[in-house]
């Protein structure tokens, strides 16, 4: 699974998803960034269902190899979303990124 992320007007960049919970994502974001730092965010669950929004650096690796985004920006649609593919994972109806 691929994140899609922006820092304010910067570009695009696409990393791979190490894990997903119900309140942010860890990806392989090879820079280090600092926590704090707001990040638009987008993602595609199985099927195409598309999970966007804003988020948030918690923690960032010392080698650059992964970091934390907590989420603190997804509409409804979004929330419902990831809870349902949350909780099909769960019950092993879906698979882990």
């Amino acid at each position: 699974m691929a994140l899609h992320y922006r820092i304010g007007t910067g570009p695009t960049k696409v990393v791979s998803v190490v894990n997903v919970g119900p309140g942010g994502v860890a990806a392989r974001l090879g820079e280090r960034l600092e926590p704090g730092t707001e990040v638009s965010l987008r993602f595609v669950l199985g099927e195409g269902k598309v999970i966007s929004g804003l988020g948030r650096i918690v923690w960032s690796s010392a080698d650059e190899s992964t970091g934390g985004l907590s989420f603190m920006g997804l509409d409804e649609y979004s929330r419902r979303l990831l809870q349902l593919w949350l909780s099909g994972l769960a019950q092993g109806n879906v698979r882990e990124p």
